[in-house]
């Protein structure tokens, strides 16, 4: 059965997993995914808690490394995150709020130790129809993650 077919998984234990509008295969391959994620977000999207602090991706191998950029947006707070988008728990529905749109994705993350741990990533976008561009392409780079762990790229 393909991934996108599922729609949710009830584990032994009881406890439910739900996939929300998977997305269909991509023909885009994971390079192309990529560049299509780093063009959206260094142009579109913001720190949840400030409209002036952008958002600066890059990848480091399969991971998307977010730093948030001062006010003035030439240079990064310390620290970025290391995001792991192969372990998405959850896609949230975009919220709008104004003329804002906020991204909300449960998403794993390599914490100081290099664990992965899982987070709540928000990311602003100022232009609503940007929003979900970016949450479809992210949406199939978790795809092409999940098919290539399971070995079928």
């Amino acid at each position: 059965m393909a991934r996108f077919e599922i729609k949710e998984i009830v584990f032994k234990n009881g406890e439910v997993e739900v996939f929300r509008n998977a997305p269909l295969p991509s023909t885009l391959s994971t390079a192309e995914v990529k560049e299509i994620i780093l063009e959206k977000i260094n142009n579109y999207a913001f720190d949840a808690k400030s409209a002036s602090r952008a958002y600066s991706a890059s990848f480091e191998e399969d991971y998307l490394k977010l730093w948030i950029m001062r006010s003035r947006g030439d240079e990064p707070y310390p620290n970025p995150v290391l995001f792991d988008f192969s372990r998405v728990y959850d896609f949230q529905d975009i919220s709008y709020q104004a003329n804002e749109a906020y991204i909300n994705v449960f998403v794993g993350f390599i914490d100081k130790k290099g664990k992965v741990d899982k987070e709540k990533l928000v990311i602003r976008v100022l232009e609503k129809e940007k929003a979900e561009e970016i949450v479809t392409i992210l949406k199939i780079y978790n795809r092409l993650l999940a098919e290539k762990n399971i070995g079928l790229d």
